[in-house]
């Protein structure tokens, strides 16, 4: 680790404006991840209400807090009903995601699902807007 620089994201400051998604969400992102040539993003989780399999195509935790509350909150309000347990179609948040993942040029996503002991189920690596992704049972 020594050999690479390591930061940490302040999601009220030091982003970059890349513009609005076609639904309204501001997307800033962190302008150390900007600056990169290869960007890749993981996650690891539990599905939820509005990330499932590979449903956040894009990790929030480098945007900037307007980005994520646009997305989360302002969305969800505005569409009632768009995001459940297993929901992919129709799912606004997620697809609006995958605009701003677009926007900022993410190469590669690795996902993890965990149960609840933190143990990885599944383990989801490729294209960040592929449907069916690889997966690699845990």
């Amino acid at each position: 680790m020594d050999r690479f620089p390591v930061y940490n994201h302040h999601p009220f400051d030091f982003c970059t404006y890349l513009g609005k998604t076609g639904r309204g969400t501001p997307v800033s992102i962190n302008r150390e991840v900007m600056a990169c040539d290869l960007k890749s993003g993981s996650d690891a989780s539990c599905p939820t209400p509005s990330r499932v399999r590979r449903g956040a195509r894009y990790a929030p935790r480098v945007a900037h807090i307007d980005s994520i509350a646009y997305n989360h909150g302002t969305l969800v309000k505005q569409h009632p009903g768009c995001v459940g347990v297993g929901k992919i179609e129709g799912n606004i948040p997620r697809l609006d995601i995958e605009e701003a993942a677009r926007m900022a040029g993410l190469d590669l996503k690795i996902d993890a699902i965990v149960n609840l002991h933190g143990e990885i189920t599944s383990l989801f690596v490729g294209d960040p807007m592929s449907s069916t992704g690889r997966a690699w049972p845990g």
